[in-house]
């Protein structure tokens, strides 16, 4: 399976991504920085601030467009905040709050067959879609 990570925000988001990149790597699958080519896309989503916020919202929309067959799952602060309304966001298929990140890092508790019991999402709709940031650091304070 092909994993995008994504993260915007603070520095622990970003190392946070790092981590669960490898984790994945030694389960045996391909961490891929193109969304587009991505069976599921983790994305580590921000809410410091009204920008992050907004910034989070827009991020996951453009994922969606993206990549539309790619399984997406939120999970930061964004996602902790707001789960209700994340969770009825299009192409959102699991938010992870931040007090349950242990399902991330464990590595097996989502991924294409949990989502998509029917055998994973169909990738190729989302090709021809620019690369999509790894990480956005502009976002905290101090």
């Amino acid at each position: 399976m092909y994993i995008n990570f994504q993260a915007l925000g603070c520095r622990l988001n970003e190392a946070e991504l790092e981590t669960w990149a490898n984790q994945f790597m030694q389960l045996g699958h391909q961490v891929t920085t193109e969304a587009a080519e991505a069976d599921v896309v983790v994305f580590n989503s921000c809410a410091v601030t009204t920008q992050a916020d907004r910034k989070s919202r827009q991020q996951i929309g453009r994922l969606q467009r993206c990549n539309p067959d790619a399984a997406l799952v939120v999970t930061g602060c964004h996602a902790s905040l707001n789960s209700a309304a994340v969770k009825n966001y299009l192409g959102v298929d699991l938010v992870v709050d931040n007090q349950q990140k242990e399902q991330l890092e464990d590595g097996k508790d989502f991924g294409a067959p949990r989502l998509y019991p029917g055998g994973g999402p169909q990738k190729g709709s989302g090709r021809g879609c620019r690369p999509a940031f790894v990480y956005r650091g502009d976002m905290c304070v101090g």
